[in-house]
């Protein structure tokens, strides 16, 4: 048993490790089973100290994200996303449009599936200068209702200007009762 290899089944590589052994201790934890240090939970409802103490800020980035936190998150995020960021930043950018304007104004980092919920979030503004004969089919949204619906003038003109929409535009409309 001892002289086969077995397969690791990670998700993939861990952040940041700078004992570059995954996080493995001498009893073997997983860094998924590792308790949520106290003093990052205190973080959660406090401001951020100038001097960030030493935690596991993980944690904290992600309810920035979720939150729509600009200032929070600019301060706490690395330069690559970890894996579950995407979907609290997701869901940041769909419940909080000031969130989603500083994502549009973010140079080529940003994902098709980001720009989806950039432009999905702006037509729930009304908000349709991005709207272009140029913008690819790939970074319109299917969700264009929840959480906010938008105008009925506004789906009007989405239909006007990109008849393909005309699917989403139908069951916004029916979910708004338009």
């Amino acid at each position: 048993m001892l002289d086969k290899t077995l397969p690791v089944n990670y998700p993939a590589e861990p952040i940041f490790d700078i004992t570059e052994d995954w996080y493995m201790d001498v009893e073997g934890s997983r860094p998924s089973k590792l308790l949520v240090d106290l003093e990052a939970i205190r973080l959660l409802y406090n401001p951020l100290p100038h001097g960030l103490p030493t935690v596991d800020k993980d944690l904290l980035i992600l309810m920035a994200a979720w939150s729509g936190n600009i200032d929070r998150y600019i301060r706490l995020r690395r330069p690559k996303m970890q894996g579950y960021e995407i979907p609290c930043v997701i869901r940041g950018i769909h419940n909080h449009p000031l969130f989603s304007k500083w994502w549009s104004l973010q140079p080529d980092s940003v994902s098709m599936h980001i720009r989806q919920v950039i432009n999905a979030r702006s037509i729930m503004s009304n908000d349709l200068p991005w709207l272009h004969e140029t913008t690819p089919d790939s970074h319109l949204p299917v969700l264009i209702w929840y959480p906010q619906c938008a105008g009925e003038e506004t789906y009007e003109e989405l239909a006007c200007r990109r008849p393909s929409m005309i699917p989403q535009i139908a069951r916004a409309s029916i979910h708004a009762d338009y």
